[in-house]
């Protein structure tokens, strides 16, 4: 991990502040169904999610988020930068979450995510970062055509 960001599980006290900060950044391409912040809010932080953010001189610079379940799924990723992006963050959030998963869901063999079908940029970012597609759902959210992926955490 580079030294310059430090990647931990999010704190209750960080819960808000971070909401804001992903409001702000992604409030122009919010689906509908997530409403301002408090929608945020509640995508990050639950009884049976687990989220892992990214800092970079105390500010937030990126999250992964995802379900205790089995099996374990990533709801949302996103880095802020394109600096961070550039060196690799979204790789070490993924790796840094699926620790935790490993340690919190010792059954779980794999983690997993769903992406829209015509999001062929969002396939080949999992597909860049370990995944391989095992399924696909015929107008599976929102009437559109879903692929499902998943990722090895042996």
């Amino acid at each position: 991990m580079d030294s310059e960001y430090v990647l931990e599980e999010l704190r209750p006290e960080d819960a808000e502040r971070c909401a804001e900060v992903l409001f702000k950044s992604l409030k122009k391409t919010l689906p509908p169904a997530i409403k301002g912040k408090e929608g945020i809010l509640q995508m990050i932080w639950g009884p049976m999610k687990v989220s892992v953010v990214a800092k970079k001189d105390k500010e937030i610079v990126g999250i992964i988020t995802g379900t205790l379940s089995l099996p374990p799924s990533i709801l949302f990723i996103h880095v802020l930068t394109k600096e961070a992006s550039m060196a690799g963050l979204e790789k070490k959030l993924l790796d840094h979450f699926s620790k935790i998963i490993k340690e919190r869901v010792p059954k779980a063999d794999y983690i997993t995510t769903s992406v829209p079908a015509d999001e062929r940029f969002f396939i080949c970012f999992y597909l860049n970062l370990g995944f391989t597609i095992y399924g696909f759902v015929k107008e599976g959210y929102l009437g559109k055509d879903v692929v499902m992926l998943r990722r090895s955490l042996s």
